[in-house]
């Protein structure tokens, strides 16, 4: 999460034809997290939600191997 002043900067930045490296390097975050708000992916002061790692497929195929190592022991 950036401060609006951060992601104003970056954009400034951008329009001045500053390279995306060049500008994480001066700002002090990622290179992603720079592209992000050049492509009005990241809003200032709001956190982007992470994905759960447990999606619901995930879950299932766990418990499907679960239920298989548990199955070939006997």
């Amino acid at each position: 999460m950036l401060l609006r002043e951060q992601a104003e900067r970056i954009l400034t930045l951008h329009a001045a034809g500053w390279p995306v490296q060049a500008i994480a390097d001066h700002i002090g975050h990622s290179h992603q997290t720079v592209r992000d708000y050049i492509n009005g992916r990241g809003t200032s002061g709001i956190r982007t939600p992470r994905p759960s790692l447990l999606t619901e497929l995930h879950t299932e195929l766990l418990a499907g191997y679960c239920r298989q190592r548990l199955t070939d022991r006997h």
